[in-house]
Formats: structure tokens, sequence, C-alpha cells
């Protein structure tokens, strides 16, 4: 061996062992085997059956109330899972343990988007601000680009789609209206890049995640090879900015108001950036935090939706009352009174979201400085925290027979009971405390509008009679079944024969 080459070898060495040898926090129990080596064991165990591995250790460690935790190994880490009350209001209080470091981590977007979105790719505030501020009025737009993907599905496949890729389309031109208007939304290579983009990220992330972090950088220069980049989506973006900005200075102090979506807004008032290409990737990530988990939710409630014919009934005569009394000028118009005035969808979407499965670390945080629980158990800072919200929304205390689909839940007392977008340490799919889902108005409505859409102007079933959906596990993370195929027809919006 070349003299040159000995102390890379011996470097490599180090980092190696020092990645898969490392001991787990003091003071917290172990599930599994807890040595060096023999913790992969466990973690292969866990990686193979994430849910039963989970369920066993919370059956074994629950009685001993003093820790209200227990660590698991994982490939790269030895990942802390909350169970306690105590110790979760520990993690949902504690301004040191957000989430966009751990996404940032996760999905290594120091590699996959940018160096500087690694630890803190915390980009999305000012858009979201006025995404906020303005849901109402970007409902009209909304509409149509979501009659549009449905349309487009009776025109291009008969009304038979999978219910992934067709929930996907569709949140992707209600997402991408409000974010850069109808031009790049209704645009189907800007769809398709983008998409691809977000599946690279995800992807490449998750492989490099899980490697040596001396390794990455070789290992993201291979991957850059095969796997789908930012680079095609990032150049649509940059040329629609740059043709906003010319727009503007066209028809600076005559702008007629050509729309309200969020590029539009923001070169008008001078808020864009001046990196046009940093531009383009922030849009590619508010892309990947409002289509992604958005479309994985949207196709757990459709299922629901075929699945419980009676609360398709109640939710549809629930709506044609609304239209009647609250509807616009158009004809059959769903307005923001409308939907607000929904309480038993809201109440069926938020009984989906507590039955919804999206793996088994739903919350995960990152200390980004050394962390005491009340208990007085110390992670230090770079330990990750994970809370398995299927146990508090299974848990038969609160949710008696669990097991059962069951609207009446929400459905009965106050209005913030059923809003699904209510904070409760009851009810944690938008997490709870200082770092909940900031984006949960934004999904919820997006997910209320395609619903209300498909359920007023469509009739649905499953593709193949008597089909029964089957989520897909990757490791621990759960997926809704991607081969689900359903079958839209149109229908008569106000028509009422229907009665559930």
């Amino acid at each position: 061996m070349s003299t040159f080459l000995i102390p890379w070898v011996l470097i490599g060495t180090i980092a190696l062992l020092r990645f898969f040898v490392s001991k787990p926090h003091n003071g917290i129990p172990v599930a599994g085997y807890s040595g060096p080596l023999l913790s992969y064991i466990s973690c292969v165990q866990f990686l193979a059956r994430a849910q039963s591995f989970l369920d066993n250790a919370y059956s074994r460690f629950r009685p001993s109330a003093q820790w209200g935790m227990f660590q698991l190994r994982l490939m790269n880490d030895w990942r802390v899972i909350v169970y306690g009350k105590d110790a979760m209001a520990d993690v949902f209080n504690a301004s040191t343990l957000p989430f966009l470091p751990m996404i940032g981590d996760l999905y290594q977007f120091s590699y996959t988007v940018h160096p500087s979105l690694g630890h803190n790719p915390d980009v999305h505030r000012p858009y979201l601000r006025y995404i906020i501020s303005n849901l109402d009025e970007f409902l009209p737009d909304m509409m149509k680009e979501i009659e549009r993907g449905f349309e487009n599905k009776l025109s291009e496949h008969t009304g038979r789609f999978a219910v992934m890729d067709g929930m996907m389309e569709t949140v992707f031109r209600a997402v991408n209206v409000i974010l850069v208007g109808p031009h790049l939304a209704q645009d189907p290579v800007f769809r398709t890049e983008t998409l691809s983009a977000i599946q690279g990220i995800l992807g490449t992330g998750l492989v490099l995640k899980l490697s040596p972090p001396f390794a990455r950088p070789f290992l993201h220069r291979l991957l850059k090879l095969f796997m789908p980049t930012c680079a095609k989506s990032q150049g649509m973006m940059v040329d629609e900015i740059r043709r906003r900005k010319r727009a503007v200075a066209k028809e600076r102090g005559q702008w007629d108001h050509h729309g309200i979506d969020v590029l539009a807004q923001f070169a008008r008032n001078d808020k864009l950036t001046a990196d046009e290409d940093m531009l383009g990737l922030h849009f590619i990530l508010l892309n990947l935090a409002g289509v992604f988990s958005t479309t994985m939710t949207l196709a757990q409630v459709v299922f629901d939706v075929i699945q419980q014919e009676k609360c398709l009934l109640r939710i549809r005569e629930e709506l044609r009352a609304a239209i009647i009394e609250f509807g616009g000028a158009g004809e059959n118009e769903i307005t923001p009174e409308v939907l607000n005035s929904c309480s038993y969808l809201d109440a069926f979407l938020k009984e989906s979201f507590r039955m919804c499965n999206l793996g088994t670390l739903h919350i995960s945080r990152k200390a980004v400085k050394d962390f005491t629980f009340s208990n007085g158990v110390r992670i230090p800072a770079g330990a990750s925290v994970s809370i398995p919200v299927g146990w508090t929304h299974q848990n038969p205390e609160v949710y008696p027979d669990p097991q059962t689909f069951d609207v009446s839940r929400f459905a009965l007392g106050d209005r913030d009971h059923g809003d699904p977008s209510h904070l409760d340490p009851d009810f944690l799919f938008f997490g709870y405390g200082k770092h909940a889902c900031p984006g949960r108005s934004v999904a919820i409505r997006v997910i209320k509008c395609i619903v209300a859409q498909l359920v007023m102007k469509y009739d649905v079933r499953w593709a193949k009679e008597g089909f029964v959906p089957r989520p897909m596990w990757v490791t621990y993370y759960c997926v809704p079944d991607p081969k689900a195929e359903v079958v839209i027809s149109r229908r008569d919006m106000m028509r009422d024969e229907d009665k559930p």
C-alpha cells in the first residue's frame, strides 16, 4: 500500500468505527441489544417490522412510569422514543427541540438541495404567513385547478387512476396555483420535473442519511448520475421568476392584479431575494413540504371516503345544504363560508387523520443543544427524539373502541373539538406545542377543497369491486397503498336522491 494512502485509510477506518460503534444515551432503557455491534441486530429487526418491534418495547417499558421513554438503535444514531405524558410535554414545550433541523438532516439537504440549507432549512415563514392570511382569496383558483385535475383524469384515463398518482397531481395543482400561479401549476413538464426533484431529494437523502458521514460526498456524486436532481425544475422556476420581475418592471405603477399567487405578490413588493437560483430552490422546498405529506394524508382520506359510504352521503348532504345557504354568485360555487360551515366534514377528516398511519416515528425532533427532561434524563446536542402518535391515537382511555372508524368522536362537542387543525395533546397528527406543523391550516384547506370537489361533482368507487387497500411499509415509514385504483364519473352536483 502506498505510504500516501495509509493516513487516509486510518482516517476512514476511525470514522467508520465512530459511525457504527456508538454508545446508547445514559439513563435511558434500551429496546433490544445495547452492545456496539449486537445493537445492529435490533436495528435490523426494527427496520424489518417497525410497528410490532415498537409495540413490544412499549408493552415492556410502559409499566415503568418513571422513565416515559426508551431508546433503540438506528443505523446512524440511538433514537429516543418518548411515550410518557410528562416527557412528551417536555418535548412539545422545548425550544431546543425543533423539527426543521431534523428534516434537513433526514433528507440531507446540504447535499440534496444546497449546503446552506442543511442544518436549518427555515425558508418558509414569509411565504407561509402570506398564504395563511390569504387562504380565502386563493380558493376560487384552487377549485378551478382541482377540477382541471379531475377532468384531466376523466379525459385521459376514462376516470380510472391510481389514487396516489391522481392525488399527487391534484395536490400539486392546488398548491402551485398558490405558490407560482396557473402558468406553472398547469405545466405538465414543470409538474413532472418538480415531482421528480422531490423524489430525488427524498431517495438520495435517505441513502446518504444511512451512510457514514465521510462517505457522503462520494456517494452524492455517484447518486447524481442516476437519481433525479433539482436542476431542471430549478431552471424552470428561475425562468418564471425572471419573467415575473420583467413584468413588474414593465407595468410598474399600473399593475392590474394578475393573480395573487405568492411569486406575483412578492415580486410586486420587491420582497424576492436577489439570488434567483436560491429562490428557485426555496420554491422546490415549499413544494416538498406542501405536496408530499399532503398527498399521503389525502390518499388515506379518499380511501375512507370510499369505504365509509354513509359518511360520504352525509358529507355530500352537508355540502349541498351549505352551498344553498352560503354559495357564491356562481352556480353551485364552493366558497370559504361553505367550507367553514361543514362541521361534519371537519369531524370526518379528523377521524381519518386519527386512523391514518404514516409510520412509527411520525413526530421527530433533533436537539440543537443539550436537553434535560423533567425527570432528570439528559440527552446531548445532536440527539434525536421521536413520539409515535399511534399510541396516543389508539388509546382506549381517550378513544373507546379505537380501531373503529367513528366520526361521532369529533362530531359531538364544541367546534374546536372537531377542528382538525386545533392542537390537542390527545390528537397529535400535526404535532403539538411550539413546533407543531406550521402549515396545517393550508394542508387542511387543500384537502377539504379536493374532498368537497370529489364528493359533490363525482361518483367514486374502487376500480376492482371488493378491493381493500393495504398500506406499504418502507422501514419505519408507512405509505397508503400505491396500487389502489379508483374510477370517477361525473354527477349532478346538486342531485338530491342520495340519503344517508
